[in-house]
């Protein structure tokens, strides 16, 4: 597509191409739909131009990886209200609120709002049997191994 073409964009055909994007995690294909002058603005902070929000996306799909989205969108003229939800293995996002203003095809101003919640892995649970004396037959240290830090917990267990 050429610049004029992009130009000619709805906010509808703008949304598509964006979302469409998201979903393939294609960042590139993403920023396809913002220009240098663009702001992004989160609780984070105010991103200005491709470059900064480029850093935005690749952090989001790096927190979602793959996910399931869900939107509902109302439009009002070059203004798109958005809530939304994304689902993945890693994480998962149930309160997302944005809004986008549209220039000449393009998103001028985005808003984003949105609490991503990390998923809990399972864990690897190590059973180790100790003879600690005779009149005590055994302890029982159960470690539990999680994202590579290992947690004792100590447990002994009586005749």
């Amino acid at each position: 597509m050429t610049q004029s073409d992009l130009s000619k964009r709805t906010p509808e055909e703008v949304f598509g191409h964006h979302a469409q994007t998201l979903m393939a995690e294609d960042v590139d294909g993403i920023l396809m739909d913002y220009t240098d002058s663009s702001y992004l603005i989160s609780p984070s902070g105010v991103l200005h131009g491709k470059n900064a929000i480029r850093g935005f996306f690749e952090d989001l799909i790096r927190a979602v990886p793959q996910a399931k989205w869900d939107v509902k969108t109302t439009y009002v003229e070059n203004i798109l209200f958005l809530e939304w939800t994304a689902d993945s293995n890693r994480a998962s996002v149930a309160d997302g609120v944005d809004t986008f203003i549209f220039n000449d095809g393009m998103i001028q101003i985005q808003t984003v709002r949105s609490t991503i919640v990390p998923k809990a892995h399972s864990a690897t649970v190590k059973i180790l049997l100790v003879s600690l004396n005779k009149d005590v037959p055994y302890s029982v240290a159960i470690c539990r191994q999680n994202w590579g830090a290992i947690l004792p917990i100590n447990l002994t267990v009586y005749p």
